[in-house]
């Protein structure tokens, strides 16, 4: 089993090549650990970036109850409304494919709805990411609504000041109240000053 040698080579074995070999296995498992921990971060964000959707709706969206029944009622959109629907976390791992959404939207709206029902957090990033497509719908004369925050979404958006850049009157409870709302500014920007 073990060879004369092997006892010989123990006995005579010196500190110094036993630390300079147990330091070497240390910083191979380090190096092992750090590579473990980067592919299992890198994997995480693929698969929730694969989860989290976003959809630009202008014709037809569902309602809030279409997630609790199989009744699903759809809401009518009115022309010059469009609707950016987000399922799933909102962070890093989807800013592109927010921007995606919105090359795909049609043409330009007068209105965006940021439904966000379904969002359970955002991160500094997504809400950068939300601030810059607030701030690139401004520009273009879009005004913008959010409906369906959940209550830590909401309370980051507090926090950055997004709620306050979009009034509280542009952040409603559910869809049907951003339809509403959507409705009354369009029909506010047809009727004559």
């Amino acid at each position: 089993m073990f060879s004369p040698r092997f006892f010989t080579t123990i006995k005579h074995y010196d500190q110094k090549n036993f630390f300079s070999d147990h330091t070497a296995g240390v910083i191979a498992g380090i190096v092992a650990l750090t590579f473990g921990l980067l592919m299992a971060v890198f994997l995480f964000v693929r698969r929730v970036s694969e989860t989290t959707d976003i959809e630009v709706l202008s014709s037809q969206v569902e309602d809030e109850r279409s997630h609790i029944s199989d009744d699903e009622e759809t809401l009518g959109i009115p022309d010059g409304v469009e609707v950016f629907q987000i399922k799933g976390p909102f962070f890093f791992g989807i800013a592109n494919k927010f921007k995606e959404a919105e090359k795909q939207s049609g043409q330009k709206p007068k209105i965006r709805i940021i439904r966000m029902r379904r969002v359970p957090f955002i991160d500094s990033t997504g809400l950068k990411n939300l601030k810059n497509f607030i701030r690139r719908s401004r520009n273009q004369s879009i005004i913008v609504l959010i409906s369906g925050l959940q209550a830590k979404p909401r309370e980051a958006l507090e926090k950055e000041g997004i709620i306050k850049m979009l009034g509280n009157e542009n952040v409603c409870s559910n869809i049907e109240l951003a339809l509403e709302r959507a409705i009354q500014l369009l029909e506010k920007a047809l009727t004559p000053r």
